[in-house]
């Protein structure tokens, strides 16, 4: 079997960090996707990445060529008791796969972890 690359955004978040988890140790090769850098040591890689920022999504995931499987945990952090935003959370998620879609040919497969509650 091809080796399998995860990428997971929102790597940091409980799901993303649970996703991160099992398919390292399962012998994935995994990249998270953080806002920020995380302040815990992980065993992979985490790049910081804005997903709000189109700009930021290309310059930051141009060599994420390698990538076979993209796994979505990511959500925009908004003040509790505020409505979500479906808007935002769906160009963030529109900012990542237009971002890998030049660099990333190979790629097999893109979950999203949420479903329609984020991303309309």
């Amino acid at each position: 079997m091809a080796a399998r690359r995860a990428l997971i955004a929102g790597v940091t978040g409980l799901i993303g960090t649970r996703i991160a988890e099992r398919l390292h140790e399962d012998g994935w090769s995994v990249t998270g996707l953080a806002r920020r850098a995380p302040t815990v040591a992980r065993a992979y890689p985490v790049w910081s990445v804005d997903l709000t920022d189109p700009d930021d999504c290309r310059a930051r995931l141009r060599d994420a060529g390698g990538v076979t499987h993209v796994f979505y945990a990511a959500r925009y952090d908004h003040p509790e008791g505020e409505t979500e935003s479906v808007a935002v959370n769906g160009a963030m998620l529109e900012n990542l796969i237009e971002a890998l879609a030049p660099v990333a040919r190979g790629r097999a497969h893109v979950h999203l972890v949420h479903g329609t509650k984020h991303y309309g």
